[in-house]
């Protein structure tokens, strides 16, 4: 069954990640590591936000918790440096995040060598998990084509983690000691989506410490993030028409409590699911 997808539903629309509306979002400074590691106000990526603006792109101020409200607002989540408390999200905050992600949205993970169970719950319900502090400083070859990788030969990090990732992921690189150290999800690499996923092993690389070394890379990152085409919530099937097959594929996705289901966002699978994606069929598509 294939799934399109654009919204919060009822609470709101996800932002389309069409370049020219592709918001970003990010944590504040109370769930980053340093002030600098901010991604909508920090001196450390002062680079990477002239590349997100400069495609047309614009930044969310930053939240001190995900919730459903503020990633309806967002077409992309980037984590940058957790702080390092070991503390994962919260189970309203993955909740949240997992139907935002179910709902189209793009999903970059800057891991690092602490708080790998922060990272852990950010992926853990698309399978990539088992982080391992790794701790290499250094340059990793690209292993895999694909459009965030194009023109790029190698990654260069500082202090990394690696992780395991699941079928429906591709590694793209390796760090110098042969460790997975970046990987994708998306419709090309076998992923249902509607939403993607793109990790690194390393927040530093889109840092000012070394965005310039992995330009090509940050680049095209910006720009995959924001290319994904306008899709509709109530085209269940994805077929590009509105019809009783999406009732039936509703209805499918609600009996397993697929997040999609949750048209609201509440968390709940209920009759008011069933009315709001009713309401949103009506409305058809643009």
């Amino acid at each position: 069954m294939q799934r399109w997808i654009i919204g919060a539903a009822c609470v709101g629309m996800v932002a389309s990640a069409s370049s020219a509306q592709c918001v970003w979002g990010s944590f504040d400074a109370s769930r980053i590591n340093y002030a600098g590691g901010v991604l909508s106000t920090g001196s450390n990526f002062v680079t990477l936000r002239g590349l997100i603006t400069g495609g047309g792109g614009t930044l969310a101020a930053g939240t001190s918790e995900l919730t459903s409200a503020y990633l309806a607002g967002v077409s992309v989540f980037f984590t940058s440096l957790l702080t390092n408390n070991e503390v994962p999200l919260s189970a309203s905050e993955q909740a949240a995040l997992q139907a935002w992600v179910a709902s189209g949205g793009t999903l970059i993970v800057t891991a690092d060598i602490f708080n790998l169970p922060g990272y852990n719950s950010f992926t853990s319900f698309l399978g990539v998990t088992n982080y391992v502090s790794i701790s290499h400083q250094g340059s990793g070859p690209v292993i895999n084509a694909h459009p965030l990788t194009a023109g790029v030969a190698t990654m260069s990090y500082n202090t990394n983690a690696t992780f395991s990732i699941p079928a429906s992921a591709l590694t793209l690189a390796n760090d110098a000691l042969g460790n997975r150290y970046s990987a994708v999800m998306d419709p090309a690499t076998g992923f249902a989506g509607p939403g993607r996923l793109f990790i690194v092993g390393d927040h530093n690389m889109l840092t000012e410490t070394l965005i310039n070394a992995n330009l090509t890379l940050a680049t095209n990152m910006v720009a995959w993030a924001c290319d994904a085409p306008s899709i509709c919530y109530a085209d269940c099937e994805g077929d590009g028409d509105l019809d009783v097959f999406d009732f039936l594929c509703f209805q499918g996705a609600f009996a397993n409590q697929d997040p999609y289901a949750d048209c609201e966002q509440d968390g709940d699978w209920d009759v008011f699911d069933f009315l709001c994606f009713q309401g949103l069929f009506a409305n058809g598509c643009d």
